[in-house]
């Protein structure tokens, strides 16, 4: 995911928080490891593709080891065998019926039968049979049958589709494999003497357990393949739904800290912007009269504006939020003063408290908030009252109560989210406390409890 393209300020916190999510987990896809271990994943993603020819590498190398074969006419069937197995990932239909030929070969007698052939090359049935289910369940996965095969009757369908369509395949080869076997008399004297008699009963005996024989080993080939196809999808799905969970984590601390960086500018820039206005209107009347008050009024514009550049860079370009100076208690003085030379009087009643920085923080913008509020909406020649109470149980209380003006409607809480009175309560919130405000009579009173 290329984080870096995202529209938005990269703070700190939000590079420390992508970088803990991306540390935490390796299912980004196209994020492979380099080195060995890129080697080893690629070859553990295709192993369907090479591992069949390796076994019937493995069982060409059988037939010369263990039935001491030449490249004679009795080792084409093998061959045959060992071709299909090594072809069944790619085209397992045509493998399963080129094998099923060959064997069918063997009980017409168009190709040698077991005696010269051997039954060793018969190895390469099960190993076919289990790398052509587990293809065709790959391919089957999520694809969606045609307009005739979705017309045809349930039990018809299933016949159709894998593993049950592999495994009507697998039964047929078991039943070539035993007639095949059956119909080479001197094979059937030397492996299987007559224990049951003589007449018909005894080929159809040796027939069913032939057949039971090779089916038991095709029949475990086939439900390895069904196993092994449901536990990747089992991993396939776990891994998506990590990726999932981690893009929607991402996606939380994206929105977190836009609605940080929105706060912040927030209480910052309404509060300067408030004060630079108002103190810029001052100016265009009393310029020319009191030129010594003017003057005092520029530079309350400059050091505003200076104070608002300082704790946007801190908030934007600090190399560590902790590392960054946050206002907090000792700057509230001077936030007073800043009201108080735009003729707004403000009274502050503090109790000795001890908090911590996020606190202060909280404190700070809550009452730089709720003094902007009462300097636009607000009468401001009545000015504001704030009290930071210490409460029994170590938290603190703040209250700031300002008169309103009736002719300003806007002296409501705010409905936009993250701006105004909700985003101080969001502030509130965010450390274990509350914040409520509420008009009663001419007055607007701002009251947060901090734990």
């Amino acid at each position: 995911m290329p984080f870096d393209r995202f529209p938005l300020v990269r703070s700190p916190t939000l590079n420390h928080m992508i970088s803990s999510l991306q540390a935490s987990s390796e299912v980004i896809p196209g994020k492979l490891p380099a080195g060995r271990r890129t080697v080893l994943r690629a070859l553990g993603n295709s192993w369907l593709t090479w591992l069949p020819s390796c076994a019937a590498l493995l069982v060409l190398a059988g037939a010369f080891l263990v039935e001491n074969h030449r490249f004679d006419r009795g080792l084409s069937v093998t061959i045959a065998l060992s071709a299909a197995l090594a072809a069944a990932p790619l085209a397992p239909w045509p493998a399963i019926a080129f094998a099923g030929l060959t064997v069918l070969g063997q009980s017409l007698g168009v190709v040698p039968g077991p005696l010269l052939a051997g039954v060793w090359g018969y190895g390469a049935v099960p190993l076919l049979l289990f790398a052509a289910t587990l293809a065709l369940l790959r391919q089957h996965q999520g694809t969606t049958a045609d307009g005739r095969v979705r017309r045809m009757p349930r039990l018809v369908r299933a016949l159709l589709t894998p593993p049950t369509s592999t495994a009507l395949a697998g039964t047929a080869l078991c039943a070539l494999i035993a007639t095949a076997c059956r119909r080479d008399d001197i094979w059937m004297a030397y492996y299987f003497p007559p224990v049951v008699g003589d007449g018909r009963l005894r080929p159809a005996v040796y027939w069913v357990f032939l057949f039971l024989m090779a089916g038991a080993v095709c029949l475990a080939a086939w439900g390895a393949a069904v196993l092994v196809h449901r536990a990747r999808r089992s991993a396939d799905a776990q891994l998506k739904a990590e990726a999932t969970v981690q893009a929607q984590a991402v996606e939380l601390a994206l929105q977190s800290e836009r609605e940080r960086i929105s706060r912040e500018l927030h209480d910052i820039l309404a509060h300067s912007l408030t004060v630079v206005t108002a103190q810029a209107e001052g100016i265009r009347y009393i310029a020319l009269q009191e030129p010594e008050t003017a003057r005092e009024s520029a530079g309350i514009i400059a050091s505003v504006s200076r104070t608002a550049l300082r704790d946007v860079r801190h908030l934007l370009e600090s190399e560590s939020d902790q590392d960054a100076p946050a206002p907090g208690l000792q700057d509230l003085p001077e936030l007073l003063d800043r009201f108080r030379s735009s003729e707004m009087p403000v009274r502050l009643e503090q109790d000795m408290v001890s908090l911590s920085p996020a606190q202060e923080l909280a404190v700070y913008r809550v009452v730089q908030e709720s003094l902007t509020n009462a300097f636009r909406h607000g009468q401001r020649a009545q000015g504001a009252h704030v009290r930071i109470s210490k409460l029994p149980d170590a938290g603190v209380e703040l209250e700031i109560v300002s008169v309103m003006d009736p002719h300003h409607h806007t002296a409501k809480p705010e409905r936009r989210p993250g701006l105004g009175i909700p985003g101080m309560r969001q502030r509130a919130e965010a450390l274990g406390g509350s914040l409520s405000a509420r008009a009663v009579a001419n007055h607007f009173t701002v009251t947060a409890v901090l734990p």
